[in-house]
C-alpha cells in the first residue's frame, strides 16, 4: 500500500479484505450489494414484466 491518510487499522483490514477469498492476491476485489438486489434494480431489466416486481413471485 502507497502511504495515506488512512489509519494503520483501516489500511490493515483493506489488506485482509484484499488477501481473502477466490480474488486473494490477484488485486481485484469484488464487492457486491446484497441490500439492493431485486427490489430495486428490477426495473432496468424487467419493465416490461411487471410480474417480476412482485418479491413473492420472484
Amino acid at each position: 500500500m502507497v502511504s495515506s491518510e488512512k489509519s494503520a487499522n483501516v489500511l490493515r483490514n483493506l489488506k485482509s479484505i484484499f488477501n481473502h477469498g477466490r480474488l486473494a492476491g490477484t488485486g481485484y476485489l469484488s464487492i457486491l450489494p446484497v441490500d439492493q438486489g431485486i427490489k430495486h434494480s428490477a426495473g432496468a431489466s424487467f419493465a416490461p414484466n411487471p410480474i417480476y416486481f412482485d418479491i413473492v413471485y420472484v
